[in-house]
């Protein structure tokens, strides 16, 4: 009898513990709506409208203010918000850009309906809607990862004319794609290495490559390049690809870009203020200032 209770004990911790929010600050982990500093919270309300197939669809959501998680165990230090789901999926948002007005909520009910605990979801009026992530795992307050400022740039073509050319790639069908390792290995010391995406819809990612891209492949269209990887959901494949960036090297998907002052007006154009705060929009995490570089000191592989 006592074996049965202590089976069931440990079922009901690991149940909860697999269907809890954790929450992440300078290494220390709290349970959302369980550990003392996060109970407690005030609940609110908020309405959102949203058009699709020319229908407009109203609701309204109940929840905590991920302002009011911040205030609670965020550091001064931290400066962005990285929220993961059990699928893989992840966003991130500038802590910076949240306060008391405008802050997302963490939805726990949805039109007068309670949400179930694996389905409390990121919503907010300020951020894009493909950003209101479901099934989150972890919420986690940290430092921006600083980009480095380029030394090398390289067109694609002078990197992909001496990779192989894979038709229809283990999972993927329908595609003719290189693999993004071959790529990537050319320029890092490590498979463990940050690999910046930024695709000409000026969305933009930093992602760990053994965590999401070990498997990932660069798939070629008409001149058009887009990343295919099953370790993350395809609403994070990013399509029309402008840069990829490795360390302190750019290799540029801009078309036609034959000079080095055709390179640099691009990267300049991207690196503007206004660029930058969108790509942050975005889900970005990094932080770069290229306005004061110097392009000259850069070299431009032909």
């Amino acid at each position: 009898m006592k074996k049965i209770i202590v089976l069931l004990i440990t079922f009901i911790a690991v149940f909860v513990t697999l269907n809890s929010i954790t929450v992440i600050s300078d290494k220390k982990q709290y349970i959302l709506f369980e550990d003392k500093e996060l109970k407690d919270l005030e609940i609110i309300e908020i309405t959102t409208q949203r058009e699709k197939d020319e229908i407009i669809k109203k609701d309204v959501w109940r929840g905590v203010r991920l302002y009011d998680i911040m205030q609670r165990i965020a550091n001064d230090n931290d400066d962005v918000i990285d929220f993961y789901a059990r699928d893989n999926y992840y966003i991130r948002l500038n802590k910076t850009d949240i306060n008391i007005e405008n802050s997302p909520i963490i939805a726990i009910e949805r039109n007068n309906k309670q949400l179930d605990e694996n389905k409390y979801r990121l919503i907010g009026k300020t951020i894009p809607e493909m950003h209101w992530i479901s099934d989150i795992t972890n919420i986690t307050f940290t430092q921006s990862y600083i980009i480095k400022e380029p030394k090398f740039i390289y067109p694609y073509h002078t990197i992909t004319s001496n990779l192989r050319l894979y038709t229809d790639p283990a999972p993927f069908v329908g595609i003719k794609a290189y693999k993004l390792w071959d790529l990537i290995s050319r320029f890092a010391r490590t498979s463990n290495v940050n690999v910046r995406i930024v695709s000409k819809d000026n969305f933009e990612q930093v992602l760990n490559f053994n965590d999401y891209l070990k498997n990932a492949y660069l798939a070629v269209d008409e001149n058009k390049f887009s990343i295919y990887a099953p370790e993350i959901p395809t609403g994070m494949w990013q399509k029309d690809i402008l840069l990829i960036q490795i360390d302190s090297t750019i290799i540029v998907f801009y078309h036609n870009i034959d000079t080095q002052s055709e390179a640099y007006q691009n990267l300049i154009k991207l690196a503007s203020k206004k660029e930058r705060t969108q790509s942050n929009i975005n889900g970005s995490n990094a932080i770069y200032n290229w306005e004061n570089l110097k392009w000259e000191n850069i070299i431009f592989i032909q």
